[in-house]
């Protein structure tokens, strides 16, 4: 899987040649490697998250069902020890995809521009953060219900977290405040304080990535 999405990202590297017009204007490679590198960062990362849920649904349920935990624990390792290293090693293993890619897309941007973008891969490390969350929700859950049901409901806090918060950025725009005369809200729901903030990490890591575009 990893091999055919690196072979899909390396298919986008022609976005960095050739010009581009709009308005009657030529826009530089430059310009358009940047624009192209912050969406695949977004699409792979959200990828990543889809990834890390289907990974984690079946990871301990397989091993309870084929016997291999109860291998597992018949060796000196407690329970405790298992879940922490399959959690772990979920992780792991969703992490490096991502992170892997969004190196592809980092020195794909440099052989072919000459410049670096700063921040990409710090951006792409607190990605991880989000990842693991989604590793501890469904590896943890699935041991109270079916793997199934503890990862649609994964999909659903993550659907859910990305409406909102898109929400809340928009309607916290100074234009969109004077557009409908929205006053400033000084108290935050409490279900938006205590619900996960996946999509705020997500705009934070989008944040990371240098204004300078490239250095």
């Amino acid at each position: 899987m990893l091999g055919a999405s690196i072979l899909f990202v390396l298919t986008i590297r022609s976005c960095y040649e050739g010009k581009y017009i709009a308005n009657g204007k030529v826009i530089d490679n430059i310009s358009v490697a940047w624009q192209t590198s912050k969406v695949a960062f977004h699409i792979i990362a959200y990828g990543s998250i889809l990834l890390t849920i289907l990974i984690s649904m079946n990871s301990i349920s397989y091993d309870k069902e084929s016997g291999i935990m109860t291998l597992y624990l018949s060796k000196p390792i407690s329970r405790i020890e298992y879940l922490f290293g399959r959690i772990f090693g979920v992780w792991m293993h969703s992490f490096l995809f991502m992170f892997v890619l969004h190196c592809t897309i980092f020195f794909i941007v440099w052989n072919k521009t000459g410049g670096m973008i700063s921040g990409y891969l710090v951006a792409s490390l607190t990605c991880a953060i989000n990842l693991l969350f989604f590793v501890l929700y469904v590896c943890l859950f699935s041991l109270l219900m079916p793997g199934f049901v503890s990862a649609l409901s994964a999909a659903g806090i993550a659907g859910l977290s990305f409406i909102s918060d898109s929400v809340f950025k928009i309607m916290g725009s100074e234009m969109v405040k004077q557009a409908f005369q929205i006053e400033t809200q000084k108290d935050i729901a409490l279900w938006r304080i205590i619900f996960p903030k996946i999509s705020m990490l997500q705009y934070y890591a989008d944040s990371l990535i240098g204004e300078n575009k490239f250095n």
